[in-house]
C-alpha cells in the first residue's frame, strides 16, 4: 500500500531521526517504491497547516489513481500545491 509520511524537522516528541529509521525497515522489505517521505521545517509535533495536509493527501490521491509518485511527494511539489491550496481559499 502507498505511504507518504510527513513529519516536522523540529518534533519535540518523536524525533525526526524515526523516519530515517522507518525508510531503513521498509527497504529491507523490499517495498521502498511505495513510500515518500516529506518534512516541514517546523518546531511541533504534527504541526501542519491544512494546506499541507491537503497537499500530502492530493499526492497519496495521485500515486493511488495513477500507480506512480512521479514527482508529486517531492517537496517543492508539496509546497507548490500547500501554496495554491491556501491562496485559492483565500
Amino acid at each position: 500500500v502507498p505511504q507518504l509520511t510527513l513529519h516536522t524537522t523540529a518534533d519535540p516528541l518523536v524525533p525526526v531521526q524515526h523516519e530515517s529509521t522507518y525508510a531503513d525497515v521498509v527497504r529491507r522489505a523490499g517495498t521502498n517504491s511505495l513510500l515518500r517521505q516529506a518534512f516541514v521545517d517546523r518546531w511541533g509535533h504534527c504541526s501542519f497547516t491544512p494546506a499541507e495536509l491537503v497537499a500530502g493527501l492530493e499526492a497519496l490521491r495521485h500515486r493511488v489513481e495513477s500507480g506512480r509518485w512521479a514527482s508529486v511527494a517531492q517537496p517543492p511539489a508539496l509546497q507548490a500545491s500547500a501554496s495554491a491550496i491556501l491562496y485559492s481559499s483565500m
